[in-house]
C-alpha cells in the first residue's frame, strides 16, 4: 500500500511537466528499483521500503542502478523510518512523509 500511495504523488509530479517521466527498472536476476524519475536527461532512482529501520543493505539495488547509469548521481530510499540518513554512495534514506 505504501508504494501505491507514493506512486500517486510521483505521477502527479510527472504530469506537471511534459519532460518528466516515470519508469520501473528490473534486471533478469531479480534486482529492481521501484521508480525511476526522469527529468530532462537526469535520473533519480527511488526505492520504497515499508520498514521502520532502514540500513545500507536496503539500498543495494539502488547502488547497482547508480553504478550502471552515469546520469543518476544519487538515489532515494523512502520508508517509514523517521530518521533521515545519508547512506553510502550518494543515497539518501528518508521518511516518505518528509519528501512526498
Amino acid at each position: 500500500h505504501l508504494e501505491t500511495l507514493i506512486c500517486v504523488d510521483i505521477l502527479q509530479w510527472r504530469d506537471q511537466k511534459p519532460e518528466r517521466a516515470v519508469y520501473h527498472w528490473r534486471l533478469a536476476n531479480g534486482q529492481e528499483v521501484d521508480f525511476i524519475l526522469q527529468e530532462n536527461e537526469q535520473l533519480l532512482p527511488v526505492e520504497i521500503k515499508a520498514k521502520t529501520d532502514t540500513r545500507s543493505r536496503d539500498a543495494r539495488h539502488l547502488r547497482t542502478f547508480l553504478d550502471r547509469y552515469s546520469n543518476a548521481p544519487r538515489g532515494l530510499l523512502l520508508s517509514c523510518d523517521p530518521e533521515i540518513k545519508q547512506l553510502e554512495g550518494g543515497i539518501l534514506a528518508a521518511p516518505w512523509w518528509a519528501v512526498i
